[in-house]
């Protein structure tokens, strides 16, 4: 693919086992309203790791796909009284792009899972949409939880990515009406910034 450089061999995903234990200081460093620290796979509860699992296969050949390829695993405790999970990893798309992946899924103290994101950060393309530009690919709040948790969702992943890459959080330029609302909020409160991505609308956090 144009603009793509390296293979996947020849790159190191940046949250990883030798970089987990400064990510995670700078993290809780930044997040004032939480801690993260690691847990093993099998800590993860079920129902998240099957979620997990859903995103690592997707857009990749069977042949490469293989259970738990993930490079850590980690949790947040909300001080709020809910938990985040979340897993690593480095994959290279069908297009040849490799992206450093962070999946997390949110749970109450029963288990629940409250909501889910997909952060991505693309390692090997140059091109203006991708380069340095963090973004989520996805978000969801499920039905039964809407307490503010989805706009709380993108406060902590701007933490992660600032812990993990030294880049603040963007916006994908395919957004829907409750994940612009959000980011608007964001704007208006002076804390993130609209931007034009070709002919779309693109936000980022300010800092």
């Amino acid at each position: 693919m144009l603009g793509t450089t390296h293979s996947i061999e020849t790159i190191e995903n940046p949250f990883n086992k030798n970089t987990q234990t400064n990510i995670i200081s700078k993290f809780n460093n930044y997040y004032t309203e939480g801690l993260m620290e690691t847990i093993n796979l099998r800590d993860i509860p079920k129902n998240a790791m099957k979620i997990f699992e859903g995103y690592s296969a997707r857009f990749i050949s069977e042949k490469i796909y293989h259970l738990k390829n993930f490079n850590i695993s980690a949790i947040i405790h909300h001080d709020l009284g809910y938990d985040s999970y979340l897993v690593s990893q480095l994959k290279e798309y069908f297009n040849k792009n490799i992206e450093s992946e962070i999946y997390i899924v949110e749970t109450n103290r029963n288990k629940e899972i409250i909501g889910k994101i997909e952060l991505r950060y693309n390692i090997n393309n140059n091109k203006e949409y991708w380069k340095n530009k963090p973004f989520v690919g996805f978000t969801e709040t499920f039905n039964n939880f809407r307490e503010g948790f989805g706009i709380r969702r993108l406060y902590y992943s701007n933490a992660i990515t600032h812990a993990a890459y030294n880049l603040p959080l963007h916006s994908d330029t395919i957004l829907d009406e409750k994940v612009i609302f959000m980011w608007e909020k964001l704007v208006n409160n002076n804390e993130a910034i609209k931007y034009k991505e070709g002919k779309h609308d693109r936000y980022k956090f300010k800092i």
